[in-house]
């Protein structure tokens, strides 16, 4: 069984500051493979990407915690975020990860790059939270992923730390939108708003 609260994104954002300038940068998410916002706690990540996805339709949200290191579960909530996001167009994968009926993280990630061929619109993936992945075996199966993944869906990794997604090729191929700690320290005038 599936908590929902895991798969659903942050709406409580009447009091919050409005982020313009990172969301101008956000605007152009699905020219990029991997969208990474990495921070300390407190820097806003979740509530930024909370902005940036309100009104889309397109988007999975999976916010993780120490029990995801589990591959079975990672899988199964890996799966309904996508689900969630294409309004259940990957019922084979789905089946398969609420069964268990795959070798490997990689074997149904395959099939599910096989369902989502045929998914021809923008399609959103937000992970939050990765920081808290130690399981050697999903990192390389994300891994996998992001490198498998198709054209039209871009993974949105949220961390307080550089996860273990070897991003390095993605940055040289011009395929990693980066926000980091720096970029999302308020400006004086974001400042006087929030105070």
């Amino acid at each position: 069984m599936l908590i929902p609260s895991k798969l659903s994104r942050p709406v409580r954002l009447d009091h919050t500051v409005v982020r313009e300038r990172l969301l101008a940068k956000l605007s152009g998410a699905n020219n990029f493979r991997l969208a990474l916002i990495t921070s300390p706690a407190g820097y806003g990540k979740t509530t930024l990407i909370s902005q940036w996805a309100a009104g889309k339709n397109d988007i999975g949200w999976y916010s993780l915690d120490e029990g995801d290191n589990q591959q079975e579960r990672f899988a199964s909530y890996l799966i309904a975020a996508v689900q969630q996001a294409t309004n259940g167009h990957c019922a084979i994968c789905d089946t398969m990860a609420q069964k268990r009926q795959y070798a490997s993280l990689t074997s149904l990630f395959a099939q599910l790059f096989i369902e989502l061929a045929e998914w021809h619109s923008p399609l959103y993936l937000v992970i939050d939270d990765y920081h808290l992945i130690t399981n050697p075996v999903i990192h390389e199966s994300m891994r996998f992923f992001i490198r498998h993944q198709p054209e039209n869906l871009t993974l949105v990794v949220l961390s307080r730390n550089l996860p273990q997604l070897g991003i390095a090729n993605l940055r040289v191929r011009d395929q990693l939108l980066e926000i980091g700690s720096q970029q999302l320290a308020f400006t004086h005038q974001e400042a006087k708003q929030f105070f």
